[in-house]
């Protein structure tokens, strides 16, 4: 089309200095619009190349937009994978445990008249309702066995003053509410918050009570208060209950 265009202005251009009076060889005529012609071939095989070389870009670009959302979902699922490893191999370190106990090992369950214990979750709790225990079924160390991991509650042996710890893990972008409960008396409070952070949060609070022998303590989440997103835990970060008493 632009050919055509600069052709029709080189012919109107030939037919003023006719008109004018002025004599105008033909070849030249010929020879110039031949030239102008070639003239305007290259500037738009020159713009074409540009255009070319303008989409070559944009295609570069979208393919490496798309390799980086590979990648990103490739480090997701590496993660996982590795979280699974992670679980699966301190499944297997509580089963060895188990099997100690089972043989007689008493390192982790004795007769001491001190007692103490320490617990984590073994993997994610991913619903957690209001105003539900929190079982913490991996125990580490249950002197005693006052701590039942089925229940999740720790029963007072004997009369005194006890000192109690809990650490929660929120999920990324996930507030959890969670409470330290002597039978029905919360006697501590804490918020793990992490609803304006796209990483994991963790928080610990320390209560000390004197309490007497059949007392029952454990974790609950708040039954005012909603959770958002999960109680995280796993083999780089543990959400974990402990406690003991004082001589």
């Amino acid at each position: 089309m632009k050919l055509q265009i600069y052709v029709l202005l080189s012919l109107f251009l030939t037919t003023l200095v006719f008109c004018s009076g002025k004599t105008l060889d033909y070849d030249e005529l010929i020879s110039v619009i031949a030239k102008n012609t070639e003239t305007i071939r290259k500037l738009e095989d020159k713009l074409n190349g540009h255009e070319m070389l303008h989409v070559v870009h944009n295609k570069a670009i979208i393919e490496q937009r798309e390799q980086i959302s590979i990648l990103k979902n490739t480090i997701k699922s590496q993660r996982k994978t590795l979280n699974g490893h992670g679980n699966q191999l301190a499944d297997i370190q509580n089963k060895c445990r188990q099997f100690k106990r089972a043989d007689g090992d008493t390192s982790t369950s004795s007769n001491s008249s001190d007692p103490a214990f320490y617990v984590y979750l073994e993997a994610p709790e991913t619903n957690p309702k209001s105003n539900m225990v929190v079982k913490f079924d991996t125990p580490i160390t249950n002197i005693g066995g006052a701590y039942s991991i089925e229940k999740g509650l720790f029963t007072v042996p004997k009369k005194g003053v006890y000192v109690f710890s809990w650490t929660i893990v929120s999920s990324d972008r996930g507030v959890i509410f969670t409470q330290i409960v002597v039978n029905s008396e919360p006697i501590g409070s804490m918020i793990t918050h992490a609803e304006q952070s796209y990483d994991f949060h963790t928080t610990t609070t320390v209560a000390v009570k004197e309490l007497n022998q059949g007392d029952v303590v454990f974790i609950r989440t708040n039954p005012h208060s909603r959770a958002l997103g999960y109680i995280n835990s796993g083999v780089h970060f543990r959400s974990s209950f402990s406690g003991w008493s004082l001589k």
